[in-house]
């Protein structure tokens, strides 16, 4: 017994004397809310917790009272914060990664303004919008998942991310404000969910995207909403499209200088096509929804790059010329003509009456009556072969 009281002594003492890895201290805390605080520990991480929204800060000053932004490395956002302030995380130019909590409902303006180093956050379901200017300049991000939840974008919310390459936006998302994606260069590819309805001025411009389609819930392609895109060589606009505008603040067209754009699609629905709207693109191929006569009442102001069009043939256009030929799909006689080489006048007769179609109906009744007759006359005669054979047996 003493023994192992000795063993389990010295094994204790051995332990002690083994190196420890030191816990974090802190350094810093303080209130950034009326029930929200902050620490920081000398390891640089931030930690929020509380209840209720954080305290809006203004440009210029530090964020939360005064603790410097480069001593700041990760953010946790706990449980029960629903709202991040404005600029409260603005030029944390060493921040890697942020934690968000599903409690949080919105993102401030400017609230991770120039934070060049942030290369990872998940923005959780339960978020409703992301203020203005809340990711200008995050290089180092490359892919946001924009969750259902999110309603809104605000205006140059990843504005200059240039090295963002991967965007998912869901179907929730109504807004996208203006400059929201401007300068993402490394963003080649987006889909723009059914549920949007406004995308405003310059929101894709100069990005990476190669083609775009713009669902049928827009009615309004905002000026300089491509511009100076110069890898886009296709586009697509939705059936409801009405206008595509000119920005005259900064005489800017919506897919001017996009010096690869060599086609697009333009609906029966356009009215009218703003000035300089295809101002140094490329175009080589217009294709258009409605008639030749509809494409001639669209206001083209000093677009004559689109002077060449070319109509597209869809099942609702009628086709004068041709009146014969939407009504033979419908005539139920054409298949068994068809395999008819000798009568090859007989698609023609059938704009007249149904009478050519009678005898091929009573030869085919004939034919119906001759083979259950013959089927009559094998089954007798069947019967009564087994008939004589039994008689013959006995």
């Amino acid at each position: 017994m003493k023994k192992l009281l000795l063993t389990c002594l010295s094994l204790a003492l051995v332990l002690c004397l083994l190196p420890t890895k030191a816990q974090a201290a802190t350094v810093q805390s303080g209130i950034c809310g009326d029930n929200v605080t902050f620490t920081l520990d000398d390891a640089g991480t931030l930690t929020i917790s509380g209840t209720g929204p954080m305290r809006d800060y203004r440009y210029g000053n530090l964020p939360l009272d005064r603790v410097g932004p480069k001593s700041i490395k990760r953010v946790v956002i706990e449980k029960g914060v629903t709202t991040i302030g404005k600029y409260a995380f603005n030029n944390c130019t060493e921040l890697i990664s942020v934690s968000i909590p599903k409690s949080l409902t919105s993102i401030g303006d400017f609230a991770f303004y120039n934070c060049k180093t942030l290369s990872m956050i998940t923005i959780q379901s339960g978020i409703t919008s992301i203020g203005d200017m809340a990711f200008y300049g995050c290089t180092m991000l490359t892919s946001v998942s924009i969750p259902s939840s999110v309603t809104t974008i605000g205006a140059g919310a990843f504005l200059k991310c240039s090295g963002l390459t991967s965007v998912t936006l869901s179907n929730g998302l109504t807004f996208i404000g203006d400059s929201a994606f401007s300068g993402c260069t490394g963003l080649t590819s987006i889909v723009i969910p059914d549920s949007v309805t406004t995308i405003k001025d310059f929101a894709f411009q100069n990005t990476g995207l190669t083609s775009v389609t713009i669902p049928d819930s827009i009615t309004t392609i905002s000026g300089g909403m491509f511009n100076r895109c110069t890898n886009l060589t296709s586009v697509v606009l939705g059936c409801n499209v009405t206008n595509i505008e000119y920005r005259e603040l900064t005489a800017c067209g919506a897919f001017e200088y996009c010096t690869s754009l060599e086609e697009i699609t333009i609906p029966a629905s356009v009215l009218s096509i703003g000035y300089d709207t295809f101002k140094g693109a490329s175009l080589k191929t217009v294709y258009y929804g409605g008639t030749m006569e509809q494409w001639e009442k669209i206001d083209l102001n000093n677009n004559t790059i689109l002077a060449t069009v070319n109509l597209i043939t869809t099942e609702k256009d009628p086709e004068p010329t041709e009146p014969s030929q939407p009504a033979e799909p419908t005539e139920p006689s054409q298949p068994a003509e068809a395999t008819e080489p000798t009568e090859p006048s007989q698609p023609a007769d059938t704009s007249k009456t149904d009478t050519p179609a009678e005898p091929e109906k009573h030869s085919r009744t004939g034919y119906v009556i001759s083979i259950i007759a013959i089927s009559v006359v094998l089954v007798g005669a069947t019967t009564l072969t087994l008939i004589l054979l039994k008689k013959k047996k006995a």
